[in-house]
């Protein structure tokens, strides 16, 4: 936009996750082009952060998909947790299935928690849960 053939700056918002992120973008009278990508990249939110924290065995045993979700059917199978970004998982003796999400670059206290175990056995809940918080598996990024 420009005014008397001046530069003027306007508001550009984007909202994802749930986070309103906010700011000025300059729009001269000969470009009506959007902004340019590095604009855009520090415009977008930082990618989600997470951490599945469950017991190894007890709790988890009592949710059989889940357990097989987070470890594998056996040693040698790849769970399909670790297909996920920025997903890790944390076993503590005793600890009911929980997801921790971090926000910013804290990693010492999670922003939300999220007990797994309330969606019952049902995987299909929890790649839904996943997909909701912004967690995407590294084959769709």
């Amino acid at each position: 936009m420009a005014v008397g053939g001046r530069t003027a700056k306007r508001m550009v918002m984007v909202i994802a996750c749930g986070v309103v992120i906010a700011g000025m973008v300059s729009c001269s009278p000969s470009s009506t082009r959007s902004p340019s990508s590095s604009q855009e990249e520090s415009l977008s939110p930082p990618s989600v952060r997470g951490k599945v924290v469950t017991c190894a065995g007890c709790k988890l045993n009592k949710l059989p998909n889940t357990k097989k979700f987070i470890k594998g059917s056996s040693p040698s199978d790849v769970a399909e947790i670790k297909s996920y970004e920025n997903l890790d998982v944390e076993y503590i003796q005793g600890h009911q299935p929980e997801l921790h999400i971090f926000d910013g670059t804290d990693d010492s206290s999670p922003t939300q928690k999220i007990s797994i175990g309330e969606l019952g056995d049902d995987v299909d809940k929890l790649r839904n849960l996943l997909h909701e918080k912004g967690f995407r598996k590294r084959s769709e990024l």
